[in-house]
Formats: C-alpha cells, structure tokens, sequence
C-alpha cells in the first residue's frame, strides 16, 4: 500500500505541475551554450555591430555603472514587472541577461488577468500571484518578458545569450527553430532573423528584437532597462579551476560597464526559489548590492568576504575542507546577519561531517532569508535514500514552514508523514490542500486527484 501512495502522489506531480513548477529548472535556452573560455569583448565604436537601438527619449539614462545607479533585487523576474512599468511612458529597450528568454506564452485564460496584474500589481502581489510552487499562479516566471511586451512597456527587446561562441559559429537557422519550438516566438518573427555585424536582428511583437552573446557586447544609444537573471552565468561557469566565478561575474559587469550601455535602471532575479538557479549561488545578492551601490568595486580591491568566498570555492575544489571552514567562519564574524555566509559555514561544517553545526548554520540562514529552506528540499530524498524516513519528514518540516505559501511542499511532507506511520497528520494536510484555492488553468485535476489521494489513505488506515 505504502508503494501505491508513493506511486500517486509521484504521478499527482507529474500530472498538475507545469514544467517549471518543481523545484527543478523550467526551461533550457533554446541553444545550449558551452561554458566561457573568453572574457567578453565590448564592441569598438567604429565596429559595424553597434546596436541599431537609437532612438532616444526625454528620460536621461547614465551608463551602467559610471555611478551608484537605481537598482532592485527580486526572487522571480516576474517581480521585475514592478519596477519596468515605471519607464512605460518613455518605452525604452529592455535588455535581458539570461538563460531564458523569459518569452513563454500566457495562457489565453489568464491574459486579461495577467494585464491587469502586469499593469497595476505590487511588487507583493506579483510574488504571490507568480510563485510557481503557490495554489493559484496567474504568471510563471518565464513569462514575465512576454506579460511586459504585452503590456506595451518596450519599444524593443534585446536578450543576451551566454555563450563562448562566436557569431560566425552561431547556428541561426537552428537558433531560431528552437525559439519556435520553445514557444517563445512564431514562425513568421523567427523568419524575419538575420545577421547584422555581430548580431542577430528580427521583430518580435512588432517590435525590434535583438540576440546579443555574451562574447561579443555592441554599444547601445537607446536608454534602456536591464535585466540580468542569475541563471546567465551557469552556462558560462564550469568549475573554479577553468572558469572562477567571482572573475566570471565580474568580467560580465566590466564588460557591460566598458560598452557604455545607457541604463535607465537595472533589476536582478534571483530565481532560486524556483530551483533554475542553485542556491550555492545565492551569495551574489550581496556582491550585486555592493557592486551597485559601489561601482568603484569592480576595479579596485574585493571586499574582505569576497575574497574568503572566492578562496572557499577554489579549496574545496583541492578538498581542504578545514581551510574552507575557516574561511566560512571568518565570514560569518564579519557578517553575522549575512545569510549567504552562514550558508557557506552550512556547507563547510557539512563537508566535515559536523551535522548538528551544520544543521545549526543552515537554520540561521533560513531564519535569515527563507528561500534557503529549498536546502531542506535536496535533504529530504537524501535522508530517504539511508532510509530516514523520520528525517526526511523533519527536513519537509522545516520547509514548510519556512516557505508557508508553497502547498506543494506540504504535499510531499503528506507523503513523508504516511511513511512514519502518522496518518493523522497526513489527512490534515490533504484536508488542507483540498480545500486551497486550485488554478483552474495550472492544476485542473489537482483537488479531484487529492479527493483519491486523502481516500486511499483513509481505506489503509482502516485496513
């Protein structure tokens, strides 16, 4: 019987969540980039590539990082949406650095909906009605470009691909295939592609539309709003030893930073919350709050903590694990209230087989920043699999009631407690889920399937 809950609620997941809703990553880029070998290179002012993005507008724009410059941070690009409808009058470019064009279709049934949301919602609202583990999403976060271009906010569109490749090796043909399989554009705006210098240019929404790679980065005259999405710098990061990443980050910023670009404002994405980006990255939040309050920072000396993460990556990679606890120690005195460092104190401790110092660290980060509860979700197979079945369920535990807000976390918690015997405290949590507020359009046949669910637990119980 055990075997049969288990199998349901597996294919309860499978059958409710749309790609992207588990805490696994939403979507590949429509070309698979191999990792940076090469700095990126700023194109000249004399070069034939320069952005064909030159309108201005009335709005002064300063180049990126010539001064502290306006900023946000936010979980999930749709969050974004907040602080890009504020230039909807100037109708700059938007410009994104990311893995993921953030171009999914908006279901036909949520898109006056999603205008409504677009076009008024709070920067709250908007994380709640865009979570993608939440009852009732109007939004996933690989919809948040298309939700803007709907909404009329841009006059163009720019994404920037990472990549090593070069534009003479950039398969268009393909490139653009992808993108139409992707859902991301349609037959007829991925014809109108082609190469310009070293980009590729076309029209999308009526709108121009620009793919950029990393390598090579064109000048742009047009005032715009940039976007960087931290799942950017996975493709172009594959270990310490052959692409580190603090120069990998920062050598992107430089580079953005050298072409001038005019930024009206800049908004990071975090998305770790929906499992695209892993959460040992997560530390950037406080290097992109620094560098951005100080752009001085990316030529002049790294910070103290900088520096120590930056000397943890490259020890663990010799597996000097005692080196790395030291320096995550150092960190944590230097910045008690940094949940990032006590996530590295986490891993350091864990490294050492330090379980309850780990455990203890790890809680303090959560307590700290509560998307790093999404550690308790890796634990929990992991206790599993050495058969802790008990375990497994406290690390449910502590993550939902970490993140409160994402029921199907309690759904695998019901799960874990029907594995230690508590049946009880499993029906609650089905009565729970059955009585939320199901999207009709994401999870049509999730409270019927629950309904099944809470009753084949009840007849084995009674068994």
């Amino acid at each position: 019987m055990k075997r049969f809950l288990r199998c349901s609620l597996l294919l309860l997941l499978a059958s409710c969540i749309l790609s992207g809703c588990e805490q696994q990553p939403q979507t590949e880029s429509p070309q698979q980039p191999a990792p940076a070998q090469v700095a990126p290179q700023p194109a000249k002012a004399n070069e034939p590539d320069t952005s064909v993005l030159e309108r201005t507008t009335d709005q002064a724009a300063a180049p990126f990082l010539s001064q502290p410059s306006e900023y946000s941070i936010v979980e999930l690009p749709t969050e974004a949406l907040a602080s890009w409808r504020q230039f909807q009058k100037e109708r700059p470019a938007l410009v994104v650095l990311s893995d993921d064009p953030f171009l999914q279709s908006i279901p036909a049934e949520l898109t006056a909906t999603a205008a409504e949301l677009t076009g008024h919602g709070s920067t709250a609202l908007l994380r709640n009605s865009t979570a993608p583990l939440s009852f009732s999403p109007v939004l996933q976060p690989s919809m948040a470009v298309s939700a803007a271009l709907d909404a009329d906010f841009f006059s163009a569109f720019v994404w920037v691909v990472p990549t090593e490749q070069t534009p003479d090796q950039f398969d268009l043909a393909l490139f653009a295939e992808q993108l139409v399989e992707f859902g991301a554009i349609e037959p007829d705006e991925a014809a109108t592609l082609t190469r310009r210098g070293n980009r590729f240019t076309g029209t999308i929404r009526e709108i121009p539309f620009e793919v950029v790679l990393s390598s090579h980065l064109p000048e742009m005259a047009m005032p715009i709003v940039l976007h960087i999405d931290l799942s950017y710098f996975g493709p172009l990061y594959k270990n310490e030893i052959t692409t580190p990443l603090f120069p990998t980050v920062l050598g992107q910023l430089t580079a953005i930073h050298q072409a001038r670009w005019p930024v009206l404002t800049t908004t990071l994405s975090l998305s770790n919350l929906s499992g695209v980006v892993p959460l040992d990255s997560r530390f950037l939040r406080t290097v992109f709050s620094e560098v951005f309050a100080e752009p001085a920072l990316l030529a002049g000396e790294a910070p103290l903590n900088w520096q120590r993460q930056k000397d943890i990556f490259y020890v663990e990679n010799l597996f000097q694990y005692e080196k790395g606890l030291d320096l995550a120690l150092a960190m944590t005195q230097t910045a008690p209230d940094d949940a990032g460092a006590q996530f590295a104190l986490y891993k350091a401790q864990r490294q050492l087989r330090m379980s309850q110092e780990a455990f203890d660290s790890l809680d303090r980060a959560v307590a700290l920043d509560p998307i790093y509860a999404g550690e308790y979700l890796r634990l929990a197979p992991l206790a599993n699999e050495k058969g802790r079945a008990d375990e497994a369920a406290r690390m449910l535990r502590l993550a939902a009631t970490a993140l409160p807000d994402q029921p199907l976390i309690r759904l695998d918690l019901a799960y874990a407690l029907l594995q230690t015997g508590e049946q009880d405290a499993a029906l609650r949590i089905l009565d729970d889920l059955i009585a939320g507020d199901w999207s009709p359009v994401y999870y049509p046949e999730m409270r019927t399937a629950l309904r099944e669910q809470r009753q084949a637990v009840k007849t084995a119980h009674a068994d």
